[in-house]
């Protein structure tokens, strides 16, 4: 959020934050004086991106290392294809530079299913004042859509999402919920470690992201939540006990976008799994902040853990007992966060090569692991 929130004072967007939370005022953007820095969040520069292109602003766009070594084609074509210019590195990488907006309607079918590549489309769309259809293999995150629909835009989603954008927004007021995969964290510790039951307050349930719970379900875990609100996302509390040994499990592409965040955690969990775990169809893990697939293997295996990995997945055989130890990480915080959980849950030492890496995505994350591990 830091950097999308920088990155938009840039852009002209007046913003302040107290304790009663974020508050953002309306006004003309423009152009921004310097690079926007994207840190190292992929959705942040998608959905820029589709800002800057529908609203005609010059800019140019980076971030880390890590960023610059995600490809973007898969949402710089659509936009080119609606008439907007773009320049990338090499291609298809950052930095990019915003040359000029959209031109006409968006209409595009994407090979690859991405919420954030949507995301940025219907955003070009809706600052452009442009139609937009898009078209994905899978069903990915709906939050933008249901987003639209509740400030009472035109949008309709079934086999094609369809925006025809309508008023200005109005302003509005929102909680924002807590974070499953934030959360997937703190229930792995208790899957690995017995103790009393855990639950997860005002954690958003939108049907796109619980993918990883239902496939813990599956699983054998003892895992159930209710949902409290309905608008603009389901909201609720979310409840975990310690279940023993679960079973094996396989996870095919179609279940990929809605855990795609947590599939990394689910080898780790493995070691509390009575045979084995096994992931297909999901290549895109290693074009994340790290080569997600490659470096949970890895890490694995000098646990002492069977592990293997294939192009679009892995596998993990348990159970198995963490040893602590040192992890390479790549300052990737999902893995560092699933690592430290893995470790704090066995009651071993770990040793992250880059402790900070959780601050990402999960500020608090450091205190609420020693608060579950006391």
């Amino acid at each position: 959020m830091a950097a999308t929130l920088a990155c938009l004072t840039e852009l002209g967007l007046s913003a302040s934050w107290d304790e009663r939370g974020l508050k953002l005022r309306p006004g003309p953007l423009s152009s921004p004086n310097k690079t926007l820095n994207c840190a190292n969040s992929g959705t942040t520069i998608r959905l820029l991106l589709g800002l800057l292109a529908g609203a005609d602003i010059k800019g140019f766009l980076d971030g880390d290392d890590s960023l610059r070594a995600r490809p973007m084609g898969g949402i710089s074509e659509p936009l080119c294809s609606a008439g907007a210019s773009l320049r990338l590195t090499r291609g298809a990488y950052p930095p990019i530079e915003v040359v000029s907006g959209i031109k006409r309607d968006i209409a595009w079918t994407a090979k690859i299913p991405s919420a954030q590549v949507k995301s940025g489309l219907l955003l070009a769309g809706l600052v452009a004042g442009r139609s937009v259809r898009f078209s994905e293999p899978l069903r990915t995150r709906d939050h933008t859509e249901r987003l639209l629909a509740w400030l009472g835009q035109r949008i309709s989603v079934g086999k094609d999402t369809v925006f025809h954008p309508g008023n200005p927004l109005p302003g509005f007021r929102i909680a924002i919920p807590g974070d499953p995969s934030s959360g997937a964290f703190l229930v792995a510790f208790r899957l690995i470690r017995p103790g009393p039951p855990l639950v997860l307050k005002g954690i958003c349930l939108n049907p796109t992201r619980m993918g990883f719970y239902n496939i813990l379900l599956r699983m054998g875990a003892r895992i159930a939540w209710d949902i409290t609100e309905e608008d603009p996302e389901p909201v609720g509390n979310l409840f975990v006990e310690h279940s023993g040994r679960l079973s094996g499990v396989e996870v095919g592409p179609e279940e990929i976008p809605s855990a795609i965040d947590e599939l990394p955690l689910l080898g780790i969990i493995a070691s509390v799994v009575e045979g084995e775990v096994l992931v297909r169809g999901a290549g895109s893990l290693r074009t994340k902040e790290s080569d997600r697939i490659r470096l949970l293997v890895k890490n694995l295996l000098r646990q002492g853990a069977e592990a293997e990995e294939f192009p679009d997945g892995f596998r993990v055989k348990g159970p198995f007992i963490f040893k602590g130890g040192a992890y390479e990480t790549a300052g990737d915080h999902r893995l560092a966060m699933g690592f430290a959980v893995a470790s704090a849950a066995f009651g071993v030492d770990s040793r992250l090569d880059y402790p900070l890496a959780p601050s990402v995505s999960y500020p608090g994350f450091w205190e609420d692991l020693r608060r579950l591990s006391s």
